[in-house]
């Protein structure tokens, strides 16, 4: 603007203080997501051979507000971890999984795993609020 430096800014916020307003009971979502990369081999039909994948997901809580913290306070708890695994597996299109389910029955899948190695990079991290052990069980 006008020839001068402009800078980004940015706020931090913690994600405990966005958890607001009345609830009846308990609520909570989980939000996750997952990239998954694998090496195979197969038609496009079927696959099979190693994968490695990474998880990312969130979970968010609130207790009742007539609960545990108080009327005022309730427990408010969120958790977040980022995994990542690896292992082999199979993966069927979903054109040939109608195809087996004909032939075979209704347990065909379309993906089978066997999970040989996973670690969690971050976390899993949990912040709470009010500062009490029993939202810290929450």
């Amino acid at each position: 603007m006008n020839g001068a430096l402009v800078t980004p800014t940015s706020t931090r916020v913690n994600m405990v203080d966005t958890l607001t307003g009345p609830t009846i009971g308990v609520s909570g979502f989980v939000f996750a997501s997952e990239i998954k990369f694998s090496l195979g081999f197969g038609t496009s039909l079927a696959s099979m051979g190693s994968y490695g994948k990474v998880t990312v997901s969130t979970g968010l809580a609130v207790g009742s507000s007539a609960g545990l913290g108080g009327p005022t306070e309730p427990c408010k708890q969120v958790t977040s971890v980022i995994t990542g695994s690896a292992g082999i597996g199979t993966e069927v299109s979903s054109g040939a999984v109608d195809v087996l389910k004909k032939l075979i029955g209704n347990k065909v899948k379309g993906e089978y795993e066997v999970q040989a190695y996973s670690h969690d990079f971050y976390g899993p991290y949990t912040d709470y609020y009010p500062r009490i052990n029993l939202c810290k069980a929450f």
